[in-house]
């Protein structure tokens, strides 16, 4: 049986007041009785009254008008907030389902100054592991090496993927072979989950969250700032299957995994070379969990180090995808252990927006720096 709880924010005298609802869902989905407050997973939900921004902003490149976000809205401990996704209108079915408080945390530090808020004042961290609790100013510390060894969290393991992502082939008409290109509307058309979903197995200590949103007119793609941080560097680069985190839109622009770059999935392996950027003592690891080195020599990148790092981080990066003006469209995401669970995972979320200009999926889609 699986516990969750669902959040529902209500506009009150102008004021977000946090309603709080315990569901316990058993193993087939549906509703067996009424929960416990304090239980260990969350569901978040949003309709077009609950969350809605209150300011435009502007996409400099086209120079349109689109609907922005209050900044004070990721004030509240709803994790779909800390990102700003239900901050605004027409956001619907939005749900953050996990069994460990603990693989999740909302901070305005993660780490250092660097892994601070790219808007408002909070960004979303999760964990293929466990994460320290924030301390009063927001800060959430982890130990010099803590994820690695990581620390198994209570989110289920052996399970496939939610709905609606599907790691097979969705190009070329769902036949595959043509990543990006014509689309099925089905299965995954970036192709980037195909091969490891096959050899590495189903996912453990997964953790997901999904909504559907109605893009604003005028609007042609969606972005959200992202960073990674793993213990899985440098020992599993190359690895058949990876620590991954999956963003995936059902659109009519698109139907698939976002989260790539060069067509490879978000993981270790397909970020390795924008991860050998910022090992070891760098001090932008610092109180991350993957700072420092193991004092023991190995190869990173094709040249020896003589104390092997504990893990590495990416920049910032901006993750960018297609859409239709005027659409519903579905937005998934999953974090997941594959292929090894030693070696833990961050992924950290902030400031989810619209954009203007198009972007094209499999060239200016998908992963990229600032």
């Amino acid at each position: 049986m699986h516990r969750r709880i669902a959040i529902a924010c209500l506009a009150t005298g102008g004021c977000w007041v946090p309603h709080v609802a315990g569901v316990v869902e058993g193993a087939d989905g549906t509703a067996e009785g009424s929960g416990d407050a304090g239980t260990d997973a969350v569901d978040t939900s949003a309709s077009s009254t609950d969350a809605t921004g209150t300011g435009t902003g502007t996409d400099t490149a086209s120079d349109c008008d689109l609907p922005a976000p209050d900044p004070a809205c990721d004030a509240f401990a709803d994790p779909l907030r800390t990102f700003e996704l239900v901050c605004f209108a027409d956001v619907a079915a939005a749900t953050f389902t996990t069994s460990d408080t603990a693989a999740w945390r909302r901070a305005h530090e993660f780490g250092n100054a660097y892994f601070a808020p790219r808007f408002g004042d909070a960004l979303l961290v999760m964990t293929t592991g466990v994460l320290a609790e924030p301390d009063p100013s927001g800060q959430v510390a982890q130990a010099v090496g803590v994820a690695e060894p990581g620390v198994a969290n209570d989110n289920p393991d052996d399970v496939d993927l939610p709905a609606p992502m599907r790691p097979t082939s969705g190009s070329n008409g769902g036949a595959g072979g043509a990543p990006f290109f014509d689309c099925d509307g089905v299965g995954d058309c970036s192709e980037s989950l195909v091969q490891p979903w096959s050899q590495g197995g189903r996912a453990r200590d997964l953790l997901s969250w999904s909504a559907d949103v109605t893009v604003p007119a005028g609007a042609n793609r969606l972005e959200l700032d992202v960073g990674w941080l793993s213990a899985e560097f440098p020992e599993r680069v190359g690895a058949t299957a990876n620590d991954t985190f999956v963003l995936w839109v059902s659109s009519e622009a698109f139907t698939g995994n976002v989260a790539t770059l060069g067509g490879q999935p978000m993981t270790t392996t397909g970020l390795a070379s924008l991860l050998a950027e910022h090992t070891g003592d760098d001090p932008m690891l610092l109180r991350t969990g993957v700072d420092g080195g193991t004092g023991t020599p190995c190869t990173v990148q094709g040249a020896m180090t003589p104390s092997c790092p504990r893990g590495a981080a990416t920049d910032w990066l901006v993750l960018s995808a297609a859409v239709q003006p005027g659409e519903t469209a579905t937005i998934a995401a999953a974090l997941f252990d594959q292929g090894d669970d030693l070696l833990d995972s961050v992924v950290l979320l902030d400031h989810f927006r619209w954009g203007c200009e198009p972007c094209t999926p499999g060239t200016d889609c998908g992963l990229a720096r600032p």
